[in-house]
């Protein structure tokens, strides 16, 4: 059993409209894993909470593609101001502690890395980090790349449709963003200036799959709804 079990427990429940039953079922994966995935949340099949899905937050009205990866310790929720809340496509993988806020819609294919604070959209088949999040590259193969770090096959169909290789964007301005120890007291670091390029260390720029013996993917018949 992990947290994916209890959410699609509770799918069921709430189907069965027995909802006092689906609360104390969403209230055991919080205390069991830390974890909080309510009935109403959508995860498509396939999907994968790594190590069990523990403390992993997702927004009740947040809606996961097929076969994502999901580590441990991300939040999917909303944003104050904002009614809409994050899309996340097919494919997609999420590393571990990463926040993705507010109306945002996360490409399929697309990497999003550990730590990294998403409130704007992502494109499809590119890998994002930092505080906010960033492009800092573009995959060539996105359905290659997936393949070769999950271990996991992309369906012929889904291979078909997915984007085509692209070439890496190349940077349209000479501004280069303060480093943390170049800021005066009391200076903010223009994070939002598109022009600005992200100095990524070495470390992040590798995925590491956060699959663990015991993770399981959701199956068609735990994510279908009526």
């Amino acid at each position: 059993m992990d947290a994916s079990t209890l959410w699609s427990l509770g799918r069921r429940l709430t189907r069965w409209r027995m909802p006092f039953a689906a609360r104390i079922v969403r209230k055991l994966g919080l205390v069991l894993y830390n974890a909080y995935l309510p009935a109403d949340a959508e995860i498509g099949e396939g999907t994968v909470l790594g190590y069990g899905g523990i403390g992993i937050f997702l927004h009740p009205r947040s809606r996961i593609g097929r076969h994502c990866v999901l580590s441990p310790f991300i939040s999917v929720g909303g944003m104050k101001g904002h009614e809409q809340v994050p899309i996340i496509g097919d494919y997609v993988r999420i590393g571990s502690g990463a926040r993705i806020l507010g109306p945002v819609h996360i490409g399929d294919f697309a990497v999003v890395g550990s730590n990294s604070v998403v409130v704007r959209d992502v494109p499809a088949g590119t890998v994002v980090f930092g505080v906010p999040a960033r492009v800092v590259t573009t995959l060539t193969n996105p359905v290659e790349a997936y393949e070769r770090e999950t271990g996991r096959r992309v369906s012929a169909e889904d291979r078909a449709r997915a984007s085509q290789p692209r070439a890496q964007p190349s940077s349209t301005s000479g501004t280069v963003r303060p480093e943390r120890n170049d800021l005066r007291p009391g200076e903010q670091p223009d994070l939002f200036n598109e022009g600005a390029p992200l100095r990524v260390p070495e470390e992040a720029s590798a995925y590491e799959s956060p699959l663990g013996d015991d993770s399981k993917p959701i199956t068609e018949a735990r994510a279908t709804t009526e």
